[in-house]
């Protein structure tokens, strides 16, 4: 198989051992593996695999279809939109919707109502806690407890669930951090981003002053603040960072010890 540098123009996160690249003075997109290998190349513009193994993508006139892993189209592009569902797909054309299974073929029997998904990621709390709003404020209360049992004050702008090492996301006046279920900070509230999906891998995205790193449960740096704020988290053991060099702006993926994934 051919294998490509890793040096990007675009690329997205893995998805099922798979990622979208483009290179620099080429039209076509290459889906790689782990291994930057070189599976198929699309002339379509793809927007990441997804649940079914599958990816909605577009072509010059923006119009969508659905390829499979090896790359065949299985809905041709001529949609205006095309909404990811629990069952399938929803493909709207002017104005008009209509629901396919993931093979393309029509659903013709009543379907319950789903909510549109993109991507499932499954998470899941050793807490039995819930965030909760209240008056502009989030905090979090017990999952089964009492209306006015709280766990965490409504005092945060945001909050998340308890998930890796019983931290859970805060935000407070535009910055995140983590706190502990005494509502301790752990983490200080400090940064302008924190990653989506926590301590992932045994480590954390997180963003401050316009740079990008990664970092452990103590609070260490363990990949310096050293990516551009494009840079996404650990998403299958591989994370898509941007780099700037000069005046050069390219992605490439790094591995959980900072090293270049291949």
């Amino acid at each position: 198989m051919k294998k490509l540098k890793n040096k990007f123009k675009q690329a997205t996160d893995f998805r099922f051992g798979k990622a979208f690249v483009n290179i620099s003075n080429c039209e076509d997109t290459f889906c790689i593996n782990k291994k930057g290998e070189v599976l198929f190349k699309t002339k379509f513009k793809p927007f990441g695999f997804d649940h079914a193994n599958q990816s909605i993508v577009h072509n010059k006139e923006f119009l969508h279809g659905v390829i499979n892993r090896r790359g065949q189209i299985i809905i041709p592009c001529i949609y205006d939109y095309i909404y990811t569902e629990l069952n399938g797909y929803t493909l709207e054309k002017n104005g008009i919707n209509k629901k396919v299974n993931f093979e393309g073929k029509s659903i013709f029997q009543p379907q319950s109502k789903s909510n549109v998904i993109m991507f499932v990621t499954k998470r899941v709390s050793l807490l039995p806690y819930l965030p909760r709003e209240k008056n502009g404020k989030w905090g979090i209360v017990p999952f089964l407890g009492e209306e006015n049992e709280i766990v965490i004050p409504f005092e945060y702008d945001d909050c998340d669930n308890f998930y890796e090492y019983e931290l859970a996301r805060v935000k407070k006046n535009g910055k995140y951090g983590f706190i502990n279920p005494k509502n301790e900070i752990v983490i200080p509230i400090e940064y302008d981003r924190v990653g989506d999906f926590g301590f992932k891998f045994g480590i954390c995205l997180v963003e401050k002053d316009g740079r990008c790193g990664f970092i452990d449960k103590d609070n260490n740096l363990v990949i310096p603040l050293m990516y551009g704020i494009s840079s996404n988290e650990f998403i299958e053991g591989i994370a898509c960072v941007e780099v700037n060099r000069e005046a050069e702006t390219y992605y490439k993926y790094i591995s959980t010890n900072g090293d270049d994934a291949f």
